[in-house]
């Protein structure tokens, strides 16, 4: 019996001490990713009209997340580590506002800083989407995310674009009610409903 108890022990004690919980190092943004914030602080995002209006942002925030350690527990005999996120993000501010907000934000994000199946968010004064660029459509509620192949803006062509719209059925919204957002340039148009127009990039 003292044989067995001393088995059993020693057995448990191996199984715990194999399970020993160590911190784990998470990467830092990838530089993959800087393609979905591909600008630099003081860049001027500039838009127009069909009057020839124009909107500009500069860009005076850009962030990406350092490698850092997460801390792993151990679980019933087991280690559960939290999945590692990443995000990076710039920020560009107008001197223009809708409904009292005066910036345009780009922001993706992998891992546990995902909201659902989305990895990359934005914001145009008033307007929020977010989608995944790897599913496009796949989306909750408003706004509907939707691909479009390929579409002219102005003089200047693009394709796989992003195309997003409030409801503006149930919203009585005097800004911006839908955004087309690309990769490659990232927000390329907007329709601006307070001067009934639409910018696009200059």
């Amino acid at each position: 019996m003292k044989n067995f108890k001393f088995i059993i022990g020693f057995i448990a004690f191996c199984f715990l001490y194999s399970c020993k919980c160590h911190d784990i190092t998470c990467p830092a943004f990838s530089t993959s990713d800087l393609a979905y914030i591909n600008f630099n602080i003081n860049d001027t995002l500039k838009y127009i009209n069909s009057y020839g209006n124009t909107l500009q942002f500069i860009v005076t925030e850009k962030n990406t997340s350092a490698s850092y350690n997460e801390s792993c527990s151990n679980d019933f005999g087991g280690c559960y580590c939290i999945m590692c996120g990443t995000n990076g993000n710039i920020k560009a501010i107008s001197d223009s506002s809708r409904n009292n907000i005066n910036y345009l934000k780009i922001s993706r994000s992998t891992g546990k800083d995902i909201g659902g199946s989305y990895s990359l968010a934005f914001n145009v004064f008033n307007f929020s989407g977010e989608l995944n660029p790897d599913a496009p459509g796949e989306n909750y509620g408003f706004p509907k995310d939707s691909l479009i192949s390929s579409i002219i803006l102005g003089s200047s062509s693009y394709s796989n674009v992003h195309f997003q719209q409030t409801d503006t059925i149930s919203n009585n919204i005097n800004g911006i009610i839908n955004v087309y957002y690309t990769k490659q340039f990232g927000i390329i148009g907007f329709y601006d409903r307070q001067t009934h127009s639409l910018y696009y990039r200059q």
